[in-house]
């Protein structure tokens, strides 16, 4: 079965674990390939991560029980190099199909990223070698003696161990012992695993025990990473490179740092993590959009609502839209003091609500709208701008039913992009100023569910809110 077969009922064949982890994976911009092995009639996944190939086996990973002697049974086959793959899938020749689709080879030697090696859970079983300082598994009693060679056991009671799960766990132990400070930098030790035991060869390069004093590393959370400008959609996976700095100096990406992306191929807000390299540790995240090449101003995100983040004050929207349809026709009233450049112009109040439940701002000139919401528990918020009756630039207000949110825009492509992902178009609220007198400040939370978006006359409310993480998107209409 493929890949239909583990989203819509559960069940599956490996083909269709691989197709349906390839799916998700390149959804989000990670490159992958189909490897098979027709020597055990089996497939699995090649994935790149940070740069480097890793074979994952979801098939075997889905593990009828999760913990098997402290092993997460779940992640045991998650990014091996091929050494290790070819030693648990004996059938395969470590060769690749490369003149089928989705195959082409791939170098697979990196330790790195194996989840045991990331998460330290390798430790648990580095333990007894390490911390033994003289007994049946230390290596430091061997090492004191300088023996360039020798040999330790497996825990009796491992050794008893499925041999598929020996040959991982195991070969990671010796790998991650390869890597072990052993107090003095002049020991190189590297170890193998076979056949129930680890085998040691050790070199020195002098008889000096005293180590150099360890690098302290800097965190790269508190690193700077350049602005990174609007990308326009190409339906490919967009990797901006930003300049990335630490005090004064620039770091250099592949010596100080990795870089990786996430959502980064369609439309909407994409996400960069730094991760700290040699001399730095950490991590560091920041975001971009990427928008239509049609569109000149920022295009929301396609998830049902026009950006992807949250409010200080986020709680759930009442469901379905509590508000009424806005009235059509708005009583006008007088413009107060006009421009004597300006034309006098037909107005109306422009009401504002707060629903303290979902932390939503709402806008509406119709006085029946404002009162059916008071009488639900809305709070009113007096009068937030004036609106004329008429002009050019219709505002447009969109409702999304999942969310419970209310969006607004003087934007045809944004209110259109909205309704094709499912927002419902509840026609003109109002209309912006021509004449351009008072501006509406459109500020995004990136916390918030749902109330994710405030407009305001105010720039000591608008800078407030950046003040306290909002983002600044500029002006969203006029008032007069």
């Amino acid at each position: 079965m493929d890949a239909e077969g583990v989203f819509g009922r559960g069940l599956a064949t490996c083909e269709g674990y691989h197709e349906a982890y390839a799916m998700l994976l390149n959804k989000v911009g990670i490159e992958t390939r189909r490897v098979d092995s027709f020597g055990d009639a089996h497939v699995w996944t090649g994935v790149k991560l940070d740069g480097k190939w890793y074979n994952v086996d979801t098939t075997w990973n889905d593990s009828s029980y999760a913990s098997y002697n402290g092993i997460d049974m779940r992640r045991l086959y998650f990014a091996l190099p091929t050494s290790l793959m070819r030693a648990v899938h004996k059938g395969w020749d470590g060769a690749y199909a490369i003149s089928y689709n989705s195959r082409a080879p791939f170098d697979a030697d990196s330790y790195e990223d194996n989840f045991f090696i990331q998460s330290r859970e390798i430790s648990k079983f580095t333990k007894p070698y390490v911390e033994d300082a003289s007994g049946a598994y230390s290596v430091k009693a061997h090492l004191a003696a300088q023996e360039t060679s020798f040999s330790l056991s497996l825990p009796t009671e491992n050794i008893s161990w499925p041999s598929n799960f020996k040959e991982i766990i195991y070969a990671l132990v010796a790998y991650q012992l390869g890597k072990e400070d052993w107090g003095n930098p002049n020991v190189k030790l590297a170890a193998e695993y076979s056949s129930n035991t680890l085998n040691f060869s050790v070199s020195y390069s002098n008889t000096d025990p005293t180590p150099d004093p360890p690098v302290s590393k800097q965190d790269i959370a508190n690193a700077t990473i350049s602005s990174i400008p609007a990308q326009t959609y190409t339906g490919k996976a967009i990797t901006p490179q930003p300049a990335v700095t630490l005090g004064a100096k620039k770091l250099v990406a592949g010596t100080d740092y990795t870089i990786t992306y996430a959502n980064n191929v369609n439309v909407g807000t994409a996400t960069i993590t730094i991760k700290g390299m040699g001399n730095y540790t950490g991590t560091k995240t920041a975001r971009f959009t990427i928008v239509k090449a049609q569109d000149p101003t920022p295009t929301p995100t396609p998830d049902s609502k026009p950006d992807p983040t949250p409010d200080p004050t986020p709680t759930p929207t009442p469901q379905p839209d509590p508000t009424p349809t806005p009235d059509p026709t708005p009583e006008p009233t007088p413009t107060p003091n006009p421009d004597p450049a300006t034309p006098e112009i037909a107005t109306t109040v422009m009401h504002r609500l707060y629903n303290p439940n979902s932390g939503e701002h709402f806008y509406t000139a119709s006085e029946v709208e404002r009162d059916h919401l008071v009488g639900v528990g809305w709070n009113y918020e007096g009068a937030g701008w004036t609106a004329p009756t008429q002009s050019s630039t219709p505002v447009y207000r969109l409702y999304n039913a999942n969310a419970g949110d209310h969006h607004y825009t003087t934007s045809v492509v944004e209110r259109d992009y909205l309704v094709s992902v499912g927002w419902n178009d509840e026609g003109i609220g109002w209309y912006s100023d021509d004449s351009q007198r008072v501006p509406l400040f459109r500020q995004y939370n990136p916390n918030a569910i749902a109330g994710s978006h405030n407009y305001t006359t105010s720039k000591e409310e608008t800078d407030m809110l950046i003040g306290i993480g909002w983002h600044d998107e500029g002006i969203g209409w006029y008032g007069v």
